[in-house]
């Protein structure tokens, strides 16, 4: 958003983070994050120079049972419906040229295929397949995402 006219000089990321945050928190909630929730700030963290919010929420997972069959192995793919743990970081910011930004992302908070795809006759399928989810590299992006952003 380009900030124009008199009140320019007063929409700093200070001021602007609850109404930024207002819409991302909605948003959030649209796609499925519940219990959402503020918290204290961990690294990584963007390096902007402006407002950072974390949150911490879950992401409801029905319960499905489903066989697969992966290379020659057959195995149970199954949610007892538990929520899943999700971290999220944004950023709001106003660089020199007097644009905001707002960025970020939600990631899920622990290995969410590791806790569906079990381990079968001595094969680990999610990482045969590539579906690991690490927290770790997903944050990781979404800092360089924010970074890289204006």
């Amino acid at each position: 958003m380009t900030l124009e006219g008199i009140g320019r000089p007063f929409a700093t990321p200070e001021r602007l983070v609850d109404d930024a945050m207002e819409g991302i928190e909605s948003e959030l909630r649209e796609e499925g994050l519940e219990s959402i929730e503020r918290v204290e700030t961990t690294d990584p963290l963007p390096a902007v120079d402006g407002e950072i919010v974390e949150y911490r929420g879950e992401i409801g997972i029905p319960s499905f049972s489903r066989e697969v069959d992966a290379y020659g192995v057959s195995t149970t793919i199954e949610s007892d419906g538990d929520p899943l743990d999700a971290e999220g970081v944004f950023a709001v910011w106003m660089p020199e040229n007097d644009t905001a930004y707002v960025a970020g992302g939600v990631y899920p908070a622990e290995d969410a295929l590791g806790r569906f795809v079990p381990t079968a006759a001595g094969l680990d399928i999610g990482t045969l397949l590539g579906l690991e989810t690490d927290p770790t590299e997903l944050r990781e992006r979404i800092v360089a995402l924010v970074e890289a952003t204006g």
